[in-house]
Formats: structure tokens, C-alpha cells, sequence
């Protein structure tokens, strides 16, 4: 049995309804964790003027999907290549005024926005497109929520074994590939759900809800050979 020192979550439609509404019912989940030791923290796609919001509720938050940590302040997780590949694939966009979300380094666009992405790749080799559910996601190639889970764990000496994460979607999937217990909702696509140990009837911020009461229920351990 191994015990769960640390569980990170995605954001929107796991925290939240399916209106993006994070889901105050979880508080109380969260500060049970907490109370027991267990570092809780968010891991998503989001910029910092949208999440900060969240600041008070965890322990840390990765934002801009793996550039960026907020934990006693905020950290920059890329190197100065990923960095420098990162500013002109979105001066790219913004020069030819292509209408995407654009963070301090990542761009995310709408699924009708891919015809841009092809030609920027000729041009800017060392980068990667990740979908997420109805958007994707352009980032220099190494920077995703594995990477940044990565960082979170060498930061605080926590093995993968000890490491639970939920999430709902594409750009969840390497995070779920690096954590001792990798957990779907009901909303999850198929690829997490094929790797998942645990998963929950319900969806969004009520099968979170679900998983959560279930890993109370087993005093926040779980058998690693499940």
C-alpha cells in the first residue's frame, strides 16, 4: 500500500460544473487533505489572472499548462530555449492578428484555428500542439503538465508513488502517465480512462467530489499494484 502525499488536480471540469463554475462543495474535501498532510494542488491550462482566484484554496498551482508554478511565489519552469521558441510562436499569432488566448508564453486557440498550425511549424520546428477537449494548445516541445509535475516533486522530495492526479482531458494525459495513482471522472476521455486505477460514475466537480469521499474512505492510501 502506498500512502498519498501529494494529488493534483486539472481545472476546469474537474473543479468545476460543466459552466466552469468551480465547485465550493470541494473546500471541505480539500482542507480534510490538507489536514491529514497531503500537499493538494492545481495543474492547468489556465493564466494566472483567471486561477489566482484559487491561491488561498491550495498548496500550489502550475498554470499556462507547465510554464509557470505559483508555491511561496512564482517560479518559471522552462529554460531559456523553450522560452525564447515560446515568445515567437506567439508573436506569430499576434503580428497576423490571429484571435487565440494568449498567457505570458501560451497561446491557446480554438479548434478552427489549426490551418495557422502548420505554417508556424515550418517555421518554429521545436514545438508541440495539444488538444484539450474543444482547444488546443501550442507549446515549445518538453513543456506539458508532466514536466511541471516533474518539477513539483522534486521541489518537495515526493515520489511518483505517493502522487494522485485527476483530470478530464488531453493535456492531462502526461501527468497521468507519470503518477503512482492516475484518476478519471466521468467526463474523462477514453485514453485516460484506459490508465486510470480509479474513476468515478459522476461528472465534473461532482465525480471529484465522488473520488474524494472514496479516498477518505481508505485513509488516502491505495494499492499500487491495482
Amino acid at each position: 500500500m502506498s500512502d498519498i502525499k501529494l494529488i493534483a488536480f486539472d481545472y476546469d471540469r474537474v473543479l468545476t460544473d460543466e459552466n466552469l463554475n468551480f465547485d465550493v462543495e470541494l473546500v471541505k474535501y480539500i482542507n480534510e487533505m490538507k489536514n491529514n498532510g497531503i500537499v493538494v494542488g492545481i495543474i492547468t491550462g489556465r493564466r494566472w489572472a483567471y486561477i489566482e482566484k484559487m491561491k488561498n484554496f491550495f498548496d500550489f498551482i502550475v498554470y499556462e499548462n507547465g510554464f509557470f508554478l505559483y508555491y511561496n511565489g512564482h517560479i518559471k519552469l522552462c529554460n531559456e530555449q523553450q522560452e525564447k521558441i515560446a515568445k515567437e510562436a506567439k508573436s506569430y499569432f499576434i503580428s497576423r492578428r490571429i484571435d487565440c488566448i494568449f498567457g505570458e508564453l501560451m497561446i491557446s486557440c480554438t479548434m478552427d484555428k489549426l490551418e495557422y498550425v502548420q505554417k508556424i511549424k515550418n517555421i518554429i520546428s521545436e514545438l508541440e500542439i495539444v488538444t484539450n477537449i474543444d482547444r488546443f494548445i501550442i507549446l515549445p516541445k518538453g513543456i506539458d503538465k508532466g514536466y511541471s509535475l516533474k518539477k513539483v516533486l522534486d521541489l518537495l522530495k515526493i515520489n511518483t508513488q505517493n502522487v494522485a492526479v485527476v483530470g478530464d482531458g488531453e493535456n492531462d494525459l502526461s501527468m497521468f502517465k507519470i503518477a503512482g495513482l492516475p484518476i478519471c471522472i466521468g467526463n474523462s476521455i477514453d485514453e485516460l480512462r484506459k490508465i486510470s486505477k480509479l474513476c468515478s460514475n459522476k461528472k465534473y466537480s461532482k465525480g471529484t467530489e465522488e473520488i474524494l469521499a472514496k479516498l477518505k474512505s481508505i485513509n488516502y492510501r491505495y494499492d499500487e499494484n491495482i
